[in-house]
């Protein structure tokens, strides 16, 4: 598969491509690095990793990473972070400020 191919079935610029296969590029984040496991067939553990095997023993098994389930950003990653460290009392309050704050943008 060619560059240019991979990048129109993963929707993404082929620059895009390019720096995930440069040494000094940038790296896929998961949405995009589960896109590429599923286009090219590879396990997306070992795509990410370096682990596991290369290619599951059954294609059609789910995957053991749902890609919604990861930050994809690094904005994403800091309100992680910040939500793990949150005593649990203070959860529910977290959440009704997050939800004012999407109705009024």
């Amino acid at each position: 598969m060619t560059k240019s191919e991979l990048a129109k079935q993963a929707g993404v610029c082929l620059s895009a491509v390019v720096q995930w296969e440069h040494p000094q590029g940038t790296t896929p984040n998961a949405a995009n690095l589960a896109r590429v496991a599923q286009i090219t067939d590879v396990a997306f553990e070992w795509l990410a990793t370096g682990r596991g095997a290369w290619r599951l023993a059954n294609a059609d098994e789910p995957a053991a990473v749902d890609p919604i389930v990861i930050a994809n950003t690094f904005f994403e990653e800091q309100l992680l972070q910040i939500a793990r460290k949150l005593p649990a009392q203070h959860h529910e309050l977290l959440i009704a400020l997050l939800r004012i704050l999407v109705e009024k943008s």
